[in-house]
């Protein structure tokens, strides 16, 4: 190797120190890729033409490299081979700026475009990085190339490789798509570091002010739904105690005659202001019964049945004569049971019967038998003999009996697994009708791209439905599962009827969070937890408590899916009356047919919110990337 050979290499090695020393050194970076100049005179050259150039370019290098020592700094393995990731490479100086790592990680970096045009093009991307480096020309690039296998080559060969260096230079420039975002992105990152300041800092004062006034609309929408909405709920429960006097009970008095000692103590205790606060006490006198009724009994079963009243105390015929007869025997055998009935069902409200009916009734047998001495034994006593009388006295079984209430309840709970479906499990059937929403949105984002549009909100409408007939399928085999009971009110087929009621409260509420989802998502997406939970109040409210406890204000609750979807649920359960079963699917068909109606407006309005902010969105990337070029 010549002398000067030799000075040229250890000239050029001097300046890549030089170079690496201010690159390692410099506090910022800025991404610049390599743009090769084209000519006018190369326009039209093919790149196929330009591939084999290049290969044979490197063939030619290799092959003199083998028997040559590389250049440290410039071989060229290092110009066209892809180097490692700095993010991923262990041997890179861990105390080496972030920022720095995410410029170099994108330096010196080949970019092939055969995958993103097609074609079989090149382009040699080339960065610097820092304030004191300096961009390579062609001509730097050209020279280290001879430099380094000069002293091997001929003068020949040297021309032969400065002559493909040329091709690449003819090689039409240009920056990929993806090469603009990353830049973009650098740039962004880097910046946005450079920019973090102290929360109590100047700079941060417009933030600060932002901060404290949108936190300040925040609360004030979540304390007005929490106030506005919660509050239907608590008024529902609130001072309920004084409106049980709303409650509807009826007495019957079967006795016949002037002997109905009994029945005047049952209507005596029933007038007691005590009771009076407790319920609307009705009294009908067995000849007021209409004639289909065989007897007072069957009457009485009849009216708590069809829920005109809540329970019906029922005082039987020649009770007031039986006691006397016992007491004038002395009929150690008389029980009391019998005498009066008290009537009802319990599977009409399971929580609402147990809290608020049992205990008006339970108040009325303990009043009465407060007044049994007074009002019972001692008349009949005092129309005894003396020698009766002394009878009764020695026998103290019949003096201690006291009087006795006996309960029938026609539609009784039969198990605690009922109240699952019944009550939660109408909460938990409205929110999963809106999971099939989040769910499905992927696929109907991808079918709403091929169909037209009619077709499409034609097409949301079917899977809506298949899909609530899929989910309460599933919710009435849970509670197949656990052995509810389906058979009381339907002996036959009480699965399926409890399916198809299932089925229709879900679409009823699942119609209604369908449409507030796509309006939400489309204005403010923070408001579909709101929507839900405020619907599932507004439901609930009038629903799980007898409707004559709540002010009036929520008589709305007929008019709600979940109130009708449990009387029909009720019907299938405990076999309560089904005179209400009309209108309950009447409502629930009204809210589905609406919301279905209701659909393509919401459908229309959620693509043209998403249209807008697809387009400002594209239209402030574009801004961002033509602020962001060098010279912008």
């Amino acid at each position: 190797m010549s002398d000067d050979s030799l000075h040229s290499l250890e000239t050029s090695e001097s300046i890549e120190k030089n170079e690496v020393k201010e690159t390692e050194t410099s506090r910022s970076s800025m991404v610049r890729p390599y743009m090769g100049q084209n000519s006018l005179d190369d326009e039209n050259d093919e790149n196929n033409d330009t591939v084999d150039e290049i290969g044979h370019f490197q063939r030619n290098v290799r092959s003199k490299s083998s028997h040559k020592p590389r250049s440290r700094k410039n071989s060229l393995k290092n110009l066209f081979e892809r180097r490692p990731s700095l993010l991923t490479n262990t041997s890179i100086d861990s105390q080496e700026p972030e920022y720095g790592k995410l410029t170099k990680q994108y330096s010196h970096q080949d970019f092939f475009s055969d995958d993103l045009l097609g074609g079989s093009q090149i382009t040699r991307v080339m960065t610097d990085s820092g304030p004191g480096s300096r961009k390579r020309s062609h001509g730097d690039i050209e020279s280290n190339i001879l430099k380094e296998n000069g002293s091997s080559s001929t003068e020949g060969d040297d021309e032969k490789s400065l002559g493909s260096c040329k091709s690449i230079q003819r090689q039409q420039s240009w920056v990929p798509a993806e090469l603009e975002r990353i830049t973009t992105s650098i740039r962004t990152t880097i910046s946005a570091r450079a920019r973090k300041v102290g929360f109590f800092s100047d700079e941060f004062r417009k933030t600060r002010s932002y901060m404290v006034v949108h936190f300040a609309l925040v609360y004030l929408v979540m304390v007005l739904f929490v106030m506005g909405i919660f509050s239907v709920y608590w008024g529902s429960l609130y001072n309920r105690d004084s409106r049980l006097k709303n409650l509807k009970f009826l007495i019957i008095g079967d006795e016949v005659g002037d002997e109905s000692l009994l029945t005047d103590t049952v209507l005596e205790a029933s007038e007691t202001p005590e009771m009076q606060a407790k319920g609307t006490w009705i009294y009908m006198d067995s000849a007021e019964i209409p004639s289909q009724y065989t007897n007072a009994t069957e009457f009485a079963i009849h009216e708590v049945h069809r829920q005109n009243y809540w329970a019906a105390i029922l005082v039987t015929r020649n009770s007031t004569d039986n006691i006397r007869q016992a007491f004038e025997t002395a009929n150690n055998s008389f029980t009391n049971e019998g005498l009066i009935y008290m009537i009802y069902e319990s599977g009409r409200d399971l929580t609402g019967f147990a809290a608020y009916v049992m205990p008006s009734l339970n108040a009325l047998e303990v009043e009465v038998l407060s007044l049994q001495g007074d009002g019972v034994y001692g008349p009949i006593i005092n129309t005894l003999s003396p020698d009766q009388t002394l009878e009764v006295a020695a026998n103290t079984t019949l003096a201690s009996r006291s009087l006795s209430f006996t309960r029938i309840d026609y539609r009784p709970v039969t198990a605690p697994v009922t109240q699952a479906p019944q009550q939660i499990g109408l909460i938990y059937l409205s929110i999963l009708s809106f999971f099939q929403f989040n769910f499905l949105s992927p696929i109907h984002a991808k079918v709403s791209q091929d169909l037209r549009r009619w077709h499409f909100v034609l097409y949301r409408m079917i899977a809506s439905q298949i899909s609530f007939l899929v989910l309460s399928l599933a919710f009435t085999l849970v509670s197949v599962a656990f052995q509810v009971n389906f058979s009381t009110g339907w002996s036959h087929g009480g699965i399926a009827v409890a399916w198809m009621f299932s089925y229709l409260t879900m679409a009823a509420a699942g119609g209604y969070n369908e449409n507030m989802a796509l309006y939400a998502f489309a204005t403010y997406p923070p408001l579909v937890g709101f929507g839900m939970l405020g619907f599932v109040i507004v439901n609930v409210a009038p629903t799980f408590a007898p409707l004559e406890l709540s002010p009036g204000f929520y008589q709305y609750g007929k008019a709600m899916p979940l109130y009708n979807g449990f009387q029909l649920l009720r019907t299938v359960l405990f076999g309560t009356t089904k005179k209400h079963i009309g209108l309950n699917i009447g409502v629930l068909f009204a809210w589905i047919i609406a919301m279905n109606a209701l659909l393509p407006f919401s459908l229309s309005f959620f693509a043209r919110k998403k249209t807008q902010e697809a387009t400002a969105a594209r239209e402030a990337a574009q801004a961002a990337a033509a602020k962001s070029k060098p010279g912008a």
